[in-house]
């Protein structure tokens, strides 16, 4: 089954998700239509000792991957192709504006790329204020575009480095905090992988630790398991008051994982008095 296939799936099951479900499908067929560069991969050695201390990859000042004039061609090309369809009529305006601000000034995308890629949250804020956008879409397609094409190098990188070493709450790649995890086999048990929401990498981390807080406190970590759900459930942690949306399975990572497709889970957490701490593009 393709992913395509999976997301009408998806939608069919969780029908309240429709508007969300075609603005994905917009963007993952222009990505599919997206020619990424081949990658010319660096020596990650020379990063080992900052991945080692706890550096991100993309905030070290050892390396700088070539990316964001693609994925701010790329970002511009999404979002041009968000105004027309059957995007949401207001995102659908939105993109207007953004399509108009991007056509009238010099290469706004590789600025959002390259900000993303510094951290420079307010620079991104500073340029949607000067153009009249929202800097949170700004957000949301300058990552998503990142995403797509930073993968052949994290695919490197993450074939290189040693999940052992890493043992953090916030990705190896981008520094985001997860807001998904996943259960996957391993050997005769199950081992928990973080999800990165913005570069899309995985990682390994304890299954009886929360990875906001680090407790390990075993009265302080609870799991809920929605009935209507039966491959999710919310690891919760009563010491810092949060939740994770957790996948339970192996498959279909290519919308289980992704944070729009359970929204439904937010707001079981928030009803039981738990917050959202992961960088969650919707939120912003």
């Amino acid at each position: 089954m393709s992913d395509l296939s999976r997301l009408e799936k998806w939608v069919k099951d969780h029908p309240f998700l429709h508007e969300l479900a075609q603005l994905e499908k917009v963007i993952w067929e222009t990505q599919a239509g997206f020619s990424v560069p081949e990658p010319v991969l660096p020596d990650w050695a020379v990063v080992e000792e900052d991945y080692r201390r706890g550096m991100p990859l993309l905030r070290s000042e050892k390396i700088n991957l070539p990316v964001a004039t693609p994925a701010g061609e790329l970002t511009a090309q999404l979002i041009r192709n968000c105004t027309v369809g059957d995007v949401p009529l207001e995102l659908r305006q939105a993109c207007e504006t953004m399509a108009g601000f991007f056509a009238a000034n010099t290469d706004p995308g590789r600025q959002v790329a390259a900000k993303l890629l510094q951290d420079d949250l307010p620079g991104i804020d500073a340029l949607a204020t000067a153009g009249g956008v929202n800097p949170g879409l700004l957000y949301f397609f300058g990552w998503t575009a990142l995403r797509r094409v930073l993968t052949p190098y994290l695919a490197a990188f993450d074939a290189w480095r040693d999940d052992d070493v890493w043992q953090r709450g916030y990705c190896p790649g981008c520094g985001a905090l997860p807001v998904m995890a996943q259960l996957t086999k391993r050997g005769k048990g199950k081992e928990r992988l973080l999800v990165c929401n913005c570069c899309g990498l995985k990682w390994g981390y304890p299954r009886i630790v929360c990875p906001y807080c680090a407790t390990d406190d075993q009265y302080k970590l609870a799991i809920l398991e929605p009935e209507e759900e039966e491959h999710f459930r919310l690891d919760v942690c009563k010491n810092c008051q949060s939740y994770i949306k957790t996948y339970k399975k192996d498959g279909n990572e290519a919308v289980a994982l992704a944070d729009w497709a359970t929204l439904h889970l937010d707001v079981l957490g928030r009803e039981r008095g738990y917050k959202k701490m992961g960088s969650s593009l919707l939120a912003l």
